[in-house]
């Protein structure tokens, strides 16, 4: 949940978790566009073929379903409770999804290390895919158990807390998961360094340090919201500058996921890129000059008479040489003949 509003003495707070507040929205749209992008390149370059380009497609379109969510109030005002609850199965489906995927992240990083190549990834992409699922569905269904989410009118939706009530739904439904996942990368974290003492990774290094970014980002982005979520929880007074900033900073998780996810997609934005400019290029060409058909005509004609010419003067060369060579040769044959002549006399 996202807290907006400090404790101080209040019989019961309401904590934001729709508005269409530009100082969310904002952030919002922008991790929204972002993980757009980097979903439709991912698509172009076939995810499907390498284990780590499908963990990314995953973990970009859970932050896809969580911001959506988040900026389907600037478009449709919920305008019930029920309404209100129906967002938040999609929002905490896509947050809890996020979360998961990161865990994951961690876990893969230290299996890389562990082994010391990359190709492992291959084997544990199928078990990754199934229990990223289970933790989102159950923690989304789990919205509909309580009356506490409500509508507050002109696209707001909130998540009421009474002071001096543990609740244990907000416990089990977002805090307790989240603060799984990021002690679970956290304690990844621990169990890689010590595989990274003399050790060398075998295939692609850009992988790997992809695998090591992501978990870090859920740990910044959601760690410090999550400990004082929970702080207000137990009736810890907290101010309401530090919560508004911290929830802008988890609303940019999905443009920090994205980001870190650019140099994994540059190879293919580059080949879109290149083939759009071979595009233009051929286009620019072909469009740049077109002979007309009388000229091209014109110009076929010039040539077979010059063929013709050339052809005529080649022949006339022959025979000149031809002639030549005979008178030549006639000339040599008189010579030798009269040389003849004169040595055995008269003929007469």
């Amino acid at each position: 949940m996202d807290n907006s509003s400090p404790l101080s003495f209040q019989e019961s707070f309401d904590s934001v978790v729709f508005c269409r507040d530009l100082q969310f929205i904002i952030p919002s749209f922008l991790s929204a566009v972002s993980t757009f992008i980097i979903l439709i390149f991912s698509i172009t370059g076939k995810f499907w073929t390498r284990p780590l380009s499908a963990m990314i497609f995953a973990i970009n379109f859970a932050d896809y379903i969580f911001f959506i969510a988040k900026l389907s109030v600037l478009v449709h005002d919920p305008g019930s409770n029920f309404g209100c609850q129906i967002m938040q199965v999609i929002n905490v489906f896509g947050l809890t999804c996020s979360a998961s995927w990161a865990a994951l992240f961690g876990h893969a990083f230290y299996k890389v290390l562990k082994n010391q190549h990359t190709s492992v990834l291959t084997s544990l992409i199928k078990y990754y895919v199934p229990i990223s699922f289970i933790l989102p569905v159950l923690t989304g269904t789990g919205t509909f158990f309580t009356d506490n989410i409500l509508s507050l009118g002109d696209g707001v939706c909130v998540y009421r807390i009474y002071v001096g009530e543990f609740d244990w739904f907000v416990l089990f439904h977002i805090q307790l998961p989240m603060l799984i996942a990021v002690i679970l990368c956290i304690a990844y974290y621990i169990l890689s360094l010590r595989q990274l003492r003399e050790i060398v990774i075998e295939g692609q290094v850009t992988e790997a340090l992809t695998l090591m970014v992501y978990p870090a980002i859920l740990i910044l982005c959601w760690g410090p919201l999550a400990v004082m979520q929970l702080m207000a929880e137990l009736g810890m007074k907290t101010p309401d500058s530090l919560a508004k900033t911290l929830r802008i900073v988890s609303h940019l998780m999905g443009f920090f996921n994205a980001v870190v996810y650019g140099e994994g997609v540059k190879g293919t934005m580059r080949g879109c890129f290149k083939g759009f400019r071979r595009k233009i290029k051929k286009i620019g060409f072909s469009g740049s000059y077109t002979e007309p058909p009388a000229a091209t005509e014109n110009a076929k004609q010039i040539i077979r008479q010059n063929s013709s010419k050339t052809n005529v003067r080649f022949d006339s060369r022959y025979h000149s040489m031809k002639a030549s060579r005979l008178k030549l040769e006639f000339t040599e044959s008189f010579k030798s003949s009269a040389l003849f002549m004169n040595e055995s006399g008269s003929l007469l």
